[in-house]
């Protein structure tokens, strides 16, 4: 990127070899006196779409402006030239290059499958709008994760738990680098990390993916696991329904529906929708549904018996 200070010491120097003031500067630009004075101190750049003007009140060359030829100034030249260029080379002077300019070259280069990398993206992060930014991600980057990181802030929990999992699927994933992503995924995802790396007897990666996952969710998972056999033995699991989720407890009514067990049990933790969604579910498969009327109102008990009748 250009040296700011360079800039800033070439647009001062210009200026005061025509015996014009920052506010003279600013009133030919047609910009603020607080944009000329941030330019002259190196806190900012002229946006591209200014640098012809300035370079022509000032009486300068582009080069002279910038210090000279570079791989930037090149491609700012073709920017203003509107030449074809790269979302690569547009990176190397983001800064500088109006919002819509890089979100037009984005769009382009989806619709024609261009290429790019994470850390020309990561470079244009803070000037592209976050929809087009994750569509970019996931559409035109090979995941690297080791220069994923510095995207990951600018990207959504979704677009990355998609990068991550379809990593996951092709054992592209067999680096550290998924360390420095565990902050910004779901927990969904950290645990499908952990349970691929725990299958590759990975312990460096374990280790430290570990303080990330979420042990409430373990936790019930040793819970879930541990109703589930007692359901299987035959034992009454009325007091162990009060620790699960719903869904939870519906797959075990349907499991108990199946094996034509008692469904009361389970008929008392759900709402009524689940329960009619039971029934309706018992008529398909030629099962009693008498156990649930008595959890339904009337409209719903016609409409089963309706139902139950076409059978």
């Amino acid at each position: 990127m250009f040296d700011m200070n360079v800039v800033a010491k070439n647009i001062r120097k210009a200026r005061t070899k025509k015996n014009m003031t920052q506010l003279n500067l600013a009133d030919e630009m047609g910009v603020s006196y607080q944009a000329v004075s941030n330019w002259e101190r190196g806190n900012s750049m002229p946006d591209i779409s200014k640098i012809p003007e300035l370079c022509e009140i000032l009486e300068i060359s582009f080069e002279e402006l910038v210090g000279g030829k570079s791989k930037e100034s090149e491609i700012t030249q073709k920017i203003i030239k509107d030449e074809e260029v790269s979302l690569e080379e547009i990176s190397q002077v983001a800064p500088i290059v109006k919002p819509e300019v890089i979100e037009e070259k984005a769009h382009d280069s989806i619709k024609k499958g261009k290429k790019t990398s994470f850390v020309s993206l990561s470079m244009m992060a803070p000037f592209m709008e976050e929809e087009t930014l994750n569509k970019t991600a996931l559409e035109l980057c090979d995941v690297d994760f080791n220069k994923l990181v510095a995207l990951a802030p600018f990207l959504e929990e979704e677009t990355l738990d998609i990068l991550v999992d379809q990593a996951i699927e092709n054992g592209s994933i067999r680096n550290m680098g998924i360390i420095g992503l565990l902050p910004f995924l779901s927990q969904k995802t950290i645990q499908k990390a952990y349970d691929y790396f725990k299958e590759l007897d990975n312990p460096a990666v374990i280790s430290s993916i570990m303080p990330f996952l979420d042990n409430d969710d373990e936790e019930y998972e040793d819970i879930l696991h541990k109703v589930k056999d007692r359901f299987d033995q035959g034992f009454d699991i009325e007091d162990d329904l009060n620790e699960l989720e719903d869904e939870d407890i519906i797959d075990l009514a349907e499991k108990a529906l199946r094996e034509n067990r008692n469904l009361e049990v389970f008929l008392d933790y759900l709402d009524s929708d689940d329960i009619e969604k039971l029934a309706k579910t018992a008529i398909k498969e030629g099962y009693d549904i008498k156990q649930f009327l008595a959890y339904l109102d009337e409209d719903a008990v016609k409409e089963l018996l309706l139902e139950a009748l076409k059978k």
